[in-house]
């Protein structure tokens, strides 16, 4: 099955709780996050520090779009 990836955009207590979800408890089956994006960098270290390299990130949704 191929994987579908996914790309959050805000990760403040809803993008969180998405993230908590699919990464963490893996209750999507077959689905990964691939990007992340928030205007407010501090939670992009935040999220940087707990999942790494794993992902890409992102302060430009519109430029998460064009990443591909």
């Amino acid at each position: 099955m191929d994987i579908v990836r996914i790309g959050i955009i805000g990760i403040g207590n809803m993008g969180s709780n998405h993230m908590n979800s699919i990464e963490e408890k893996q209750n999507v089956p077959g689905a990964k996050v691939t990007a992340v994006c928030d205007l407010r960098k501090e939670r992009l270290d935040i999220a940087r520090e707990k999942y790494g390299d794993s992902m890409q990130y992102f302060t430009d949704a519109d430029e998460m779009m064009k990443s591909g």
